[in-house]
């Protein structure tokens, strides 16, 4: 963006008139400006309302991918290009939408609270889908089949092509499957297991990638890979919730920097922004992916082991309570932020301190055209 910039002239036509010199701020003055933005109640409600928001967004971002791939078994990839079409896209074309409509109708400060309200009253009823959008969880078949042989010990061949080329026990001694394995196949028969040594199987041909004579599944004996897939498809109208949330979120976002802009003075309307900044960082930002990587963490039920016995990564979810605590904690910031909108549109329209701030279209400056 810095190459067009270069482009424009030092000076714009039209725009001769040397500004007046003015006296330059203290540190005093810096001061009384902030303790005039703390005396400013529409303010920290708009900043509460924006706060909450950017909790929510960056407590999603990071593992939205990892409820699409845990709950509806999707792929990396696949999980990536419906993240990027729900939140960077169509958060980009909100912004934008929401810009200009802001502009078009050259909005003043009560009229951005209310349209930023209307559009947010209309997510509230969005924000509660999710919440019931989900597909059965997938259970692992345990069995003790190898445990009823331990008589006649049998090893698990791995085999290319036809030429056996090394074999080995998968088990103990007893042939008892190890309980902290955890590598999960689909057999033949729909079912799934927790290892191929649960499913009893004795080959596992590399170049196919599958498992044979797994005396645990069905007729074919076969399995592969992965826990097996089902019909479900919640991740398709999930997607499209979410696509249609940040669609409205990011039109009522930018309306609501408008606002947060537009209740201060001309002289003071840098400010408010710089403090979005760092209320944004404070509140949004920083808290929010622990708390909610702690959220994610406790719906655990089996933990991966490094080779020193320490907790790895979480190799299975309870997908029900990883539904409910993710997408209930979202409803009750989004619940929160509304509250506080509500109030900021209320004291907005009701404060005479503000009436003055309200912008006719009929006398909109060049300062208004650019917000």
């Amino acid at each position: 963006m810095s190459v067009p910039l270069f482009l424009f002239p030092r000076k714009l036509k039209g725009n001769e008139n040397v500004p007046e010199k003015k006296k330059p701020l203290s540190f005093k003055d810096m001061i009384q400006t902030f303790y005039n933005m703390a005396k400013n109640p529409l303010l920290i409600l708009i900043l509460g309302h924006i706060g909450l928001i950017i909790f929510s967004a960056s407590g999603t971002l990071p593992f939205i991918p990892k409820y699409f791939e845990t709950q509806f078994k999707w792929t990396s990839w696949k999980t990536n290009i419906v993240v990027s079409t729900t939140f960077v896209l169509m958060s980009s074309i909100g912004m934008i939408v929401g810009g200009v409509i802001t502009s078009f109708y050259k909005m003043d400060l009560r009229k951005c609270l209310k349209f930023s309200m209307a559009l947010v009253t209309f997510d509230l009823f969005l924000v509660w889908i999710p919440i019931f959008i989900n597909c059965p969880q997938t259970e692992l078949e345990v069995t003790d089949f190898l445990r009823r042989h331990a008589d006649s010990p049998t090893p698990v061949t791995f085999q290319q092509d036809l030429n056996q080329l090394s074999c080995f026990q998968i088990s103990s001694l007893k042939l008892q499957c190890n309980e902290y394995d955890y590598e999960p196949v689909c057999g033949a028969d729909g079912r799934s297991f927790k290892s191929p040594c649960y499913a009893g199987c004795q080959y596992h041909n590399i170049k196919t990638n599958t498992f044979s004579n797994c005396s645990c599944v069905g007729k074919t004996q076969m399995a592969k890979p992965g826990i097996c897939s089902n019909t479900c498809y919640g991740g398709i109208y999930l997607a499209l919730v979410l696509s249609i949330r940040a669609f409205i979120g990011c039109i009522s976002f930018s309306s609501v920097i408008t606002a947060l802009i537009k209740c201060v003075g001309e002289s003071d309307k840098a400010v408010p922004f710089s403090i979005f900044i760092f209320t944004s960082t404070l509140i949004g930002w920083i808290p929010a992916p622990p708390l909610f990587g702690m959220l994610v963490d406790n719906t655990c039920i089996k933990w991966g082991l490094l080779p020193c016995r320490d907790t790895g990564a979480c190799m299975m979810y309870n997908l029900n309570e990883f539904r409910l605590r993710f997408f209930i904690l979202l409803t009750i910031i989004q619940i929160v932020s509304f509250l506080f909108l509500v109030v900021a549109t209320i004291v907005g329209h009701k404060s005479k301190r503000y009436i003055s701030l309200t912008v006719s279209t009929k006398t909109e400056t060049a300062e208004d055209n650019i917000l």
